[in-house]
């Protein structure tokens, strides 16, 4: 193992190495003598209404089947070890990676984080060789809707900002299917593309419709959705389409395109709960990019 993470080591750029190296020496030798200090009231305040019963987790009163409140959890933080402070090996600097390393830095620890790759940021990763400055690929995670709390939450903490993504549809969109080039914008829609947006609307409405109707009742909304999770829970969302009476080249053209925010053809052997769930609360709308 030793010698696998040598190699790995010897692999990335020396800068990048040498970065890590000296910050992570940095911390065991700022952090020996005396305990970490504590983060700033502004960081660890929980508001009253963020308390519970459970931990400090906190139900979210409008999103079905997301019972957590990361976001309480980490203004709170992890708990504070003043003498038995743990090196903790992270593997992966992702997102994910950089901020089980924080949280544990906040409270004493020394994370050392394990990447097998020359750059962080995991599935966060932009591609910019391209002729055109102007021109930019998204070869991970390319947008987050404003939903996603927890990731907002971190985006803040480190002044990261963010601008609205725009769905297909939303400006000028090429769609180049079968060999045949075709664009269209929310003036002027591909025909074939708007009589598939439609019926997908037509599709979903009733489910959307169900569910706004109690949305402001929390005990009408929980026991709604979970009815609608025991209907089809069973259901993919390529089944679904079917036992709505969808012909198959429709399903195949809206495996290209799909919705909202773009193809979903991948999507189409997960649990239709999932596609609903994104419907349901609005999930494909207000995306936002990171800029930079």
């Amino acid at each position: 193992m030793k010698k696998q993470i040598e190699s790995y080591r010897d692999r990335r750029p020396s800068m990048m190495q040498l970065e890590l190296e000296s910050r992570l020496k940095k911390s065991f030798e700022d952090t020996k003598p005396q305990q970490t200090a504590a983060p700033s009231p502004a960081t660890v305040h929980i508001d009253s209404s963020d308390k519970t019963d459970r931990d400090d987790f906190t139900l979210f009163d409008r999103f079905p089947d997301d019972p957590f409140d990361y976001v309480a959890l980490s203004r709170q933080g992890l708990k504070k070890r003043e003498h038995d402070a743990k090196v903790v090996g992270i593997i992966g600097a992702g997102a994910s990676g950089l901020v089980a390393a924080y949280e544990l830095l906040r409270a004493g620890h020394f994370p050392v984080i394990f990447e097998a790759s020359d750059r962080i940021g995991g599935r966060l990763f932009t591609f910019r060789g391209f002729d055109d400055p102007c021109i930019y690929a998204e070869m991970g995670s390319m947008r987050v809707p404003p939903v996603h709390k927890t990731l907002m939450h971190y985006l803040d903490i480190f002044n990261i900002n963010t601008r609205p993504f725009p769905n297909p549809n939303q400006n000028k969109t090429c769609y180049f299917v079968n060999g045949k080039k075709e664009f269209g914008s929310p003036d002027h829609q591909v025909d074939w593309v708007h009589r598939l947006y439609r019926k997908w609307d037509n599709t979903i409405k009733p489910f959307i419709d169900t569910m706004r109707a109690v949305w402001h009742d929390e005990k009408k909304r929980t026991a709604t959705w979970q009815d609608l999770v025991e209907r089809y829970r069973e259901v993919s969302f390529r089944m679904f389409l079917i036992d709505q009476g969808w012909t198959l080249p429709e399903i195949e053209a809206f495996y290209t395109v799909g919705f909202g925010v773009g193809g979903y053809g991948s999507l189409f052997q997960i649990s239709l709960i999932e596609i609903l769930r994104i419907n349901v609360c609005g999930w494909d709308t207000g995306q936002r990019e990171i800029i930079g």
